[in-house]
């Protein structure tokens, strides 16, 4: 998606239009209409969306896997057809030689963009909205044990790093600022070109940053192994499948979303949510073995084996998780199964996935207001403490739940906003459980 996004309003003057199909393949989509509406609102799109509820659009086109790209001629007829994420990145060199081809007015420069010949009016106008914010699309934040903080942009495909004393000194990690194609990486800093990072998560002694490559369906190591301050990939190949390896540049991953540091059997290990094989994996440090660990199929291209089903690792279903983090104490794994709708909890050392279920204690909620302990589409995760605070995306609320009394509370009404020092604002729910700095600066 992110490929076709603003096509038609870069080509707008040569008359291209974008329609999305959509194909359901999730129950949670099929279900509710409302939920298809909810994900067209969560990424603004500019163009018309068609929700195919008999996938006719799909069988009469021809298109086996998903994402499929059509590229129809001003006759209305199909001249080319791009299936898979691998090669919708395609699309849009594509186009050039199709607009030539119906005389369109658009030409090839030599740096590889595209220009389009129109009057100084138009030219002016295009320049101005083409200008965008130095950072755009925030998508994750993780903080050092020293107090530094580390930002993914999927809109800009940057990787920062901050230094806040009084001021923010930021510092680019990883990013050329152009929607990378790169399945090796290995270069320094801003020579490395990258694609729609996802997730980030730290290990400490030395300081690595574990990243994803959501688009490239890999997962990226910054200041890690071969040189300092480079960034490689280290696991995945590229390709969007469900297939493991004892290799881990031969692991096949498909849209990865989360990931978080771990332990199991006493040893170091990450945690990733595999969102569209509906899979969770569990990668050790020491070899990069990846594993399934909850959920499994025989088929590695079956990117449809999703249910809601409690169970032991392989036999247990998710449908869309997300959000995944480790509580150290317990050894439990929390997962938001996010078109399930529910919160799942896996016990690590029985390998055991099964629902978590909470009390909603909250008394400061209307009469009418929405159980707290239901979710809409359950999101993003995190643990401090003994505390879990989740991010109930379609309900528009973050919640906090305790681990050690199962209970939950919205936390969204009691946030109180205060001004600090050094244009800085503090954040502090009512209980004094959590506290949120944001620096405010201009130029970010």
């Amino acid at each position: 998606m992110q490929r076709i996004i603003g096509i038609d309003k870069r080509y707008s003057i040569v008359g291209i239009t974008v329609i999305s199909v959509h194909s359901r393949k999730y129950e949670h989509e099929k279900k509710n209409k409302a939920n298809v509406r909810h994900a067209v609102e969560e990424q603004s799109l500019s163009f018309e969306v068609v929700n195919n509820h008999s996938l006719q659009v799909r069988k009469h086109s021809g298109g086996q896997i998903l994402p499929t790209a059509l590229v129809f001629g001003s006759d209305s007829l199909s001249i080319f057809i791009f299936e898979r994420g691998n090669y919708v990145q395609h699309l849009e060199l594509y186009l050039v030689p199709v607009f030539a081809y119906y005389k369109s007015s658009v030409c090839a420069s030599l740096d590889n963009s595209l220009s389009i010949k129109s009057s100084p009016e138009d030219l002016s106008a295009t320049s101005e909205t083409s200008k965008t914010p130095k950072f755009t699309y925030p998508s994750n934040v993780c903080i050092t044990s020293s107090e530094h903080l580390c930002i993914s942009f999927t809109g800009s495909n940057q990787l920062i790093f901050c230094e806040v004393d009084g001021k923010v000194l930021v510092i680019t990690l990883i990013s050329t600022r152009r929607l990378g194609t790169d399945k090796i990486d290995g270069l320094k800093r801003i020579q490395q070109p990258i694609a729609s990072l996802w997730d980030l998560c730290i290990t400490e002694s030395p300081c690595k940053i574990y990243s994803f490559k959501k688009n490239k369906d890999k997962v990226l190591l910054y200041n890690g192994i071969l040189q300092k301050n480079s960034c490689s990939a280290i696991i995945g190949s590229g390709v969007e499948e469900n297939r493991n390896s004892s290799e881990s540049m031969t692991a096949d991953l498909a849209s990865p979303h989360s990931i978080c540091n771990g332990t199991m059997n006493e040893e170091s290990v990450l945690f990733i949510v595999d969102s569209d094989s509906s899979i969770t994996r569990i990668v050790t440090l020491h070899d990069r073995h990846v594993a399934n660990l909850i959920g499994d199929d025989d088929d590695p291209k079956n990117l449809s084996a999703f249910g809601d089903l409690d169970s032991n690792g392989h036999n247990a279903k998710l449908q869309y998780p997300v959000g995944i983090a480790f509580h150290y104490p317990s050894s439990q794994l929390y997962v938001t199964d996010r078109f399930n709708n529910k919160l799942k909890r896996v016990d690590i050392k029985i390998l055991i996935c099964s629902s978590y279920f909470v009390t909603d204690t909250d008394r400061k909620k209307q009469r009418g207001e929405t159980n707290s302990a239901k979710f809409n589409e359950p999101y993003g995760i995190a643990i401090f403490e003994h505390f879990l605070f989740l991010a109930d995306k379609n309900n528009s609320h973050v919640k906090r739940i305790d681990l050690d009394q199962d209970t939950i509370v919205r936390v969204t009404d009691g946030l109180q906003l205060h001004k600090g020092n050094a244009d800085t604002w503090i954040i502090d729910d009512e209980d004094k459980i959590i506290k949120l700095i944001f620096i405010i600066k201009s130029n970010i």
